[in-house]
């Protein structure tokens, strides 16, 4: 899984593979992209680089389950 993700702006080997391993130990969804910085995956500067380059993906059930209104997709 990191072996994409090195390859992302502000992002490294080491980088990569210490993100996925505390996002494994966080134990719980992200749901948007600000999850990342909130929990503290990431520094600020690494988060303002990569950020347009990560995709969130939420499954169809958890979707349907959230009111659009309260869902921002973009954020």
């Amino acid at each position: 899984m990191h072996t994409m993700l090195q390859f992302i702006s502000g992002f490294g080997p080491r980088k990569a593979k210490k993100f996925i391993t505390k996002m494994k130990g966080l134990g719980k969804k992200l749901n948007t992209r600000s999850d990342i910085i909130k929990s503290e995956l990431l520094g600020q500067e690494v988060y303002m680089s990569a950020t347009a380059f990560l995709k969130i993906r939420v499954p169809d059930e958890d979707f349907s389950s959230t009111s659009s209104s309260n869902f921002h997709i973009l954020d």
